[in-house]
């Protein structure tokens, strides 16, 4: 079960990497030293789509295949489709028993990974169901822009989205698995499961926000 936990607007993860790293895969430019860098911009991403509120606030990793039961993400050696448990409707998949993320090797890859990532940690913590299909699997949008739309629960790698929609720009004829879900905006299911949190002001901006604190990297041990 994924072991890590939420507080103060902080989301705890544990990381098995489903095989064995050498040292040389902790130094910079190695295989876990770019899961580092990716998943600090993930936590970025995180903050900056929620104007401060959610980041990512440590993340211990486990090598060769430690940490299993605890996982949060399993870190894959091979390239493919990264994903997620189907979410349960409001409840987080913390302390859920055999349930985690599961992360392909190409996502530990700048700059299109982390929009990949933050989609995954969506669907895991965050509830939200994807934006891009309908409730029976078919393709669907939220906002029906083929270029870009308005939530990285509709496009995430391909367009590098960095935001969720709200109700101003959520799904209008209201054809999405979210929508089917909940009948509302990621923005507005966030809230439901993270009351401290609030609906944002506007759209996000690029910068970070100000006061915005990186994760803490963390080798776990055993």
């Amino acid at each position: 079960m994924g072991t890590g936990y939420h507080r103060h607007g902080a989301f705890y993860l544990n990381l098995s990497l489903r095989y064995k790293a050498s040292k040389q895969d902790f130094d910079p430019g190695g295989r876990v030293f770019k899961w580092k860098q990716a998943l600090f911009r993930t936590s970025e991403l995180l903050a900056i789509a929620t104007q401060g509120q959610l980041r990512l606030g440590s993340i211990t990793v486990y090598n060769n295949f430690r940490g299993a039961d605890e996982a949060d993400a399993w870190l894959l050696p091979t390239p493919g489709t990264s994903i997620s448990p189907t979410p349960m409707p409001l409840q987080p998949y913390w302390g859920k028993k055999g349930y985690h993320m599961l992360l392909c090797d190409d996502d530990k890859e700048l700059p299109h990974g982390p929009y990949t990532i933050l989609h995954e940690l969506g669907h895991y913590a965050l509830c939200l169901y994807d934006e891009n299909y309908d409730g029976a699997g078919k393709p669907a949008a939220c906002t029906g822009d083929p270029n870009c739309g308005a939530c990285v629960m509709e496009f995430s790698c391909d367009c590098m989205v960095g935001q969720f929609c709200t109700p101003a720009n959520h799904d209008p004829d209201g054809d999405t698995a979210q929508h089917a879900a909940y009948g509302h905006s990621c923005w507005e299911t966030i809230v439901k499961v993270y009351p401290e949190v609030s609906l944002p002001s506007g759209p996000p901006t690029a910068a970070l926000p100000s006061g915005y604190t990186p994760p803490v990297w963390v080798i776990g041990k055993g």
